[in-house]
């Protein structure tokens, strides 16, 4: 979003706002929020999926789910799912290193306010390129990183 339309957002949402539709100025002040859900055919788990809808429903966002590897991945069940929580989304495809691929669709879009990674998939070794991931390079995104772990203790 440049510049000018984010001033224009703002001042429509202060327009309305003074009206007294909040609702109406939240929407403008919040226009066009992104969440990228990012991750590998079958190495995204549910509550992974469930987490990012769930920040998107609340922050008012739309998700964005990159999946890096096959593009016959499937992903109807996760857009029912958004659609019934009332977040729109929206998919795309790509092949090669998932730390990469998140590094330049963040730096294209700077909507993102943040990744959503599963902690399978934070620090793995990406087995075709032959590269590892490290945390040092997710710091490269520009964005805030959050890693949805399964919970369970070392």
């Amino acid at each position: 979003m440049k510049i000018r339309e984010k001033i224009e957002n703002v001042f429509n949402a202060v327009t309305f706002a003074e009206a007294n539709e909040h609702e109406t100025a939240r929407q403008f002040i919040n226009a066009g929020k992104k969440v990228l859900l990012a991750g590998r055919p079958g190495a995204i788990r549910q509550k992974t999926i469930d987490y990012a809808i769930n920040v998107c429903s609340r922050i008012d966002a739309e998700l964005h789910l990159l999946i890096v590897g096959s593009s016959d991945f499937r992903s109807d069940l996760i857009r029912t799912q958004a659609l019934d929580s009332g977040v729109k989304m929206n998919v795309s495809v790509t092949q090669g290193d998932l730390t990469r691929a998140v590094t330049e669709h963040t730096r294209h879009d700077s909507r993102t306010v943040f990744v959503v990674l599963d902690s399978s998939e934070a620090i793995v070794p990406q087995q075709k390129s032959g590269v590892k991931s490290s945390s040092s390079d997710w710091g490269r995104i520009g964005c805030p990183l959050v890693v949805v772990s399964d919970g369970s203790t070392i």
